[in-house]
């Protein structure tokens, strides 16, 4: 079954790569991230929003939030008290995996989101860094991310891939 799982996973990965090098110069985030949310739903990833988070300045902190899935593709600015927390986080360099917010909650986000959105809020959350960013998603249900963590790691890496290809693509005289 371990051998299955491992075939399966290499086989998304694949699939999301082969998307990354079908982008031309008339690509743009957009078209990746419909990929993203493909490779995201077909793993069988429960979540309720997945995304990019994408540094437009870090010296500003400003972040572009862009959501995929079965909704499509938004972008938006996101508030500064994610941004903040979300560079952070691409600043460590290391998964940030907040498997309860209601439970545990070292980063005030429970209190942020219901600052921002009026809501409670979700109860876990991963944000995973990559070259431009960092790979999000939330759930509802407690620990929703912690068995697929390889597997969001190694899609950051993916995405990684297709926002340089992207630069490169759309760098002047090239």
């Amino acid at each position: 079954q371990e051998h299955e799982e491992h075939g399966r996973r290499e086989t998304l990965l694949a699939r999301f790569r082969e998307a990354v090098w079908k982008l031309d110069g008339t690509s743009d985030t957009g078209v990746l991230l419909e990929s993203l949310g493909e490779i995201i739903d077909t793993a069988g990833i429960p979540y309720n929003a997945v995304g990019v988070n994408v540094i437009e300045s870090e010296d500003r902190g400003a972040i572009r939030a862009y959501g995929t899935g079965r909704h499509g593709v938004s972008a938006r600015l996101l508030e500064e008290v994610h941004a903040t927390k979300v560079l952070a986080f691409w600043r460590e360099g290391e998964v940030a995996n907040r498997s309860d917010l209601w439970a545990e909650d070292d980063h005030n986000e429970v209190e942020d989101w219901s600052k921002v959105s009026g809501r409670r809020g979700p109860r876990s959350v991963v944000d995973i860094p990559f070259s431009h960013g960092t790979l999000a998603a939330n759930s509802s249900e407690p620990d929703a991310f912690t068995a697929y963590l390889d597997l969001l790691a190694d899609i950051a890496g993916v995405l990684s891939e297709g926002f340089r290809r992207l630069d490169d693509l759309h760098r002047p005289g090239e």
